[in-house]
């Protein structure tokens, strides 16, 4: 039997509690690391010895091999319903994928316990159908038991049980601590929001942009360079301008995306956790269930109306490492979450109720949010090599001139392409400037290499 957590006791004695009193349908609520899976792991295996059957439902691949390897781990035998697996149904404990479930219902025995991971997704028609061909016990687990626009989950469920709060697992050690730094840089006053989240459209053209993909990398260069991160972008496009920029500065970063190979995006998760890639560039790929112990920061270069998202990816580095056991995570706010959603570990009071009041959170994090200063970075992507030192030039300049910029920003910002004197006397021409002036940043960029070396 595994070793659980005096919270986690407590957790699962709440909801054991629930389902004594009559409640059919509990939600389960604790922050991500808390090891919400290993307290259902142990509810399971309880369950198992008496004969009764459990199917635990997840809706990613990657949390059906997680939740896979931890039951593994505690000698919980178990079935995978997947497309990718070979299934046993034989088997009293099964993991299902929400998607490969739907479509072999008529294959799988009625459980007597359905475990919901990542319930804020259960009014999906697909789990809605599961839950009313089976008319067992139902567990919901999740951090935030909300869904998009703020709405609870109170059609799904009839009671809750809260577990700890993230402020509680940083005092008592089950979680690190952090630092929130928060970029002004971009400007959010063109999005446009449509079914309760910001469109597509209307991000990227506020993210996707010279300055602020500039200002994203800069400030990882500047406060955490080398340590491990994820990023999460807008989109592919977006994801992909931030990896070329990053590896411009040199930064080993990677894009990874759902349309690429199954093995190649393996082979770039491994790289990942083995320490060959630094910063891994996504869209949406890792809000849940990504488990990597010493991931010491995450960027948030893509902004949200959901609470949901942001506490999912904000939280992804906060996980205790083993091998250093003083780690504190780094939170980059490029996307003004700090403005919608205050910090990370206030204190949120969650209900079903349907129209739940407006409360303010209780209790500050660990060191509040702290403002970076403001400034301009310095890359959109990667020029080509094609591209004449005067196109740059011009690019810049009209960057200069539409973000009111102080005159000669542009040709500060082009001398990072400059190779030689000629160069730099070319980007005096283009800007108007005396042959001089080349000749003096030549050698000032000749002193700061010397220097360097």
């Amino acid at each position: 039997m595994l070793e659980l957590r005096p919270y986690q006791k407590q957790f699962i004695n709440d909801i054991r509690n629930k389902f004594r009193a009559g409640y059919r349908r509990v939600c389960g609520v604790m922050p991500c690391g808390a090891g919400k899976t290993l307290a259902t792991a142990d509810m399971t295996q309880r369950a198992a010895t008496k004969g009764n059957r459990t199917v635990f439902m997840v809706h990613r691949k990657e949390l059906i091999e997680q939740t896979s390897k931890t039951f593994s781990a505690l000698g919980i035998e178990h079935g995978i319903i997947s497309s990718q697996f070979k299934p046993n149904y034989e088997l009293p404990v099964q993991i299902a994928s929400v998607q490969t479930l739907i479509n072999r219902l008529d294959k799988v025995a009625p459980p007597n316990f359905l475990i919901v991971d990542e319930c804020h997704h259960i009014e999906a028609d697909t789990y809605k159908q599961i839950v009313r061909q089976w008319k067992c016990p139902l567990l919901g687990l999740t951090a935030t038991p909300i869904r998009m626009g703020g709405k609870t989950l109170h059609d799904s469920f009839d009671e809750l049980v809260e577990g700890p709060s993230i402020k509680q697992l940083i005092d008592d050690k089950y979680l690190a601590n952090y630092e929130y730094l928060a970029s002004e840089c971009v400007d959010l006053g063109g999005l446009v929001e449509r079914a309760g989240e910001y469109t597509n459209k209307s991000m990227s053209r506020t993210c996707d942009r010279m300055e602020v993909i500039g200002d994203v990398v800069q400030s990882y260069i500047d406060h955490a360079f080398g340590r491990k991160a994820i990023c999460y972008c807008v989109n592919i496009d977006h994801s992909m301008h931030l990896a070329d920029s990053f590896n411009a500065r040199n930064v080993r970063a990677a894009h990874i995306d759902c349309n690429i190979s199954a093995l190649e995006r393996a082979d770039i998760i491994e790289r990942f956790r083995c320490g060959d890639i630094d910063v891994l560039c996504n869209v949406e790929l890792f809000g849940e269930g990504f488990d990597v112990p010493d991931m010491e920061c995450v960027i948030l270069a893509r902004p949200t109306k959901s609470l949901t998202l942001f506490i999912q990816q904000a939280m992804r580095p906060l996980r205790l490492d083993p091998s250093n056991p003083d780690k504190k995570a780094l939170i980059l706010d490029h996307a003004k979450h700090y403005e919608r959603f205050d910090d990370l570990s206030v204190i949120r009071h969650w209900t079903l109720d349907p129209n739940p009041p407006k409360e303010p959170g209780e209790c500050p994090g660990p060191g509040g949010v702290r403002k970076l200063r403001q400034r301009v970075g310095k890359m959109l992507k990667v020029f080509d090599s094609t591209d004449t030192l005067k196109k740059i030039v011009e690019h810049f300049k009209a960057v200069e001139r539409m973000r009111g910029y102080k005159k000669g920003w542009a040709a500060f910002q082009a001398l990072e392409y400059a190779n030689s004197l000629e160069d730099c006397q070319e980007i005096a021409s283009a800007c108007q400037y005396k042959k001089g002036w080349g000749f003096y940043k030549w050698r000032d960029i000749l002193s700061k290499r010397q220097a360097h070396h």
